[in-house]
């Protein structure tokens, strides 16, 4: 729920899956309600980790708004090239 595309309709697209590497290959770890949990350290305090994520982007979605939690969208420009 945290990271989303919206869509024209105003429809959220969820990440589709999150890309892992191991052994020298990427796959593509997939399924619904993907969720990140991070553990506290040890002094309580949260930390910060990248996370990549993939997207199933519709093909007439061109400029799409990607949201990440409390911030504000932010316009994702997805070519052509990508779309078809």
């Amino acid at each position: 729920n945290d990271v989303v595309l919206l869509g024209p309709s105003g429809r959220n697209h969820p990440p589709a899956g999150i890309p892992f590497a191991a052994h020298g290959q990427t796959t593509l770890i997939h399924g619904e309600n993907l969720m990140v949990r991070l553990s506290p350290e040890p002094t309580g305090i949260g930390q910060w980790q990248p996370v990549r994520v993939t997207f199933d982007i519709p093909r007439d979605l061109h400029h799409v708004p990607l949201v990440i939690g409390p911030f504000p969208p932010v316009l994702i420009n997805v070519g052509e090239s990508v779309a078809n």
